[in-house]
């Protein structure tokens, strides 16, 4: 009786680009993203049934320019079609082994119910709170003070003197961290 064959893994098998499942299932949705939503038609529809005309300058000879533009669901500002991002109001959830296909698929195609339309700075935010299961003032706060850690040490040492820190606050990392977390959250929101 021959011997049953060993399945392999696209991510074991030998030169392969992943260097991991992590990485092989991130790959698999950004296939599925780029195949499926790009260009679903409902999501398309969605977009049309929001859009609007808007002004967007001058031509040179004076003729008003407009672009198709659309209101964000979060702040309710107006900006350009290019712009905004159809999001799914109920996330598409996580992809992290073929078990998850279905429901990411089935999640992923949705109808107009689950889909709103956000700026670029809403849906960052609104994707932070999803992935971390905060709060979006939470998320708000996580984010800028995230930036705010990338800046250079003496800039983020200003940053809190500034703001009402003392000097203990800016001697340790932790401390910093804490102070701008706990400052922004009380005065930025």
């Amino acid at each position: 009786m021959p011997r049953k064959k060993k399945k392999t893994e696209p991510w074991n098998e030998i030169g392969s680009i992943w260097k991991t499942e992590a990485a092989y299932w991130s790959w698999i949705r950004g296939q599925i993203r780029n195949s499926i939503w790009k260009r679903y038609p409902v999501k398309n529809a969605f977009v049309r049934s929001k859009r609007f005309r808007m002004d967007a300058g001058v031509y040179k000879n004076g003729k008003k320019k407009t672009v198709w533009g659309g209101t964000c669901a979060m702040c309710g500002e107006n900006f350009s079609l290019s712009k905004l991002t159809v999001d799914h109001i109920i996330p598409a959830g996580s992809l992290r082994e073929a078990k998850d296909l279905e429901g990411f698929i089935t999640k992923m195609a949705c109808s107009f119910s689950n889909m709103q339309l956000l700026c670029k700075k809403c849906h960052d935010i609104k994707t932070y709170s999803d992935k971390y299961g905060i709060t979006l003032e939470e998320a708000k706060t996580g984010m800028l003070v995230a930036l705010i850690k990338k800046m250079p040490t003496e800039d983020i040492k200003k940053i809190v003197l500034g703001s009402g820190g003392s000097e203990e606050d800016t001697r340790n990392k932790a401390k910093r961290d804490a102070f701008l977390h706990d400052y922004y959250k009380t005065h930025w929101l």
